[in-house]
């Protein structure tokens, strides 16, 4: 939602996700970023890493930089 209300912030319309994927980590890869207690609370929590396909339009003579 943070990331589609960014682009929307940029003068975009219709701004729609058209394919989400969930993009999984390995608990090897994570401990070389994170000791054993920030993992347990990542994997516990519900963040992760996603690959988005995300379209929009934006209207002709719209030259805003909001948020960029």
């Amino acid at each position: 939602d943070a990331y589609v209300n960014l682009i929307k912030s940029c003068g975009f319309l219709d701004v729609e996700i058209k394919k989400e994927r969930r993009i999984e980590l390995s608990d090897t890869l994570l401990l070389k970023y994170l000791n054993a207690e920030e993992l347990l609370a990542f994997r516990q929590s519900n963040a992760g890493l996603y690959s988005l396909t995300i379209t929009a339009h934006k209207p002709a003579g719209c030259r805003c930089v909001a948020g960029i």
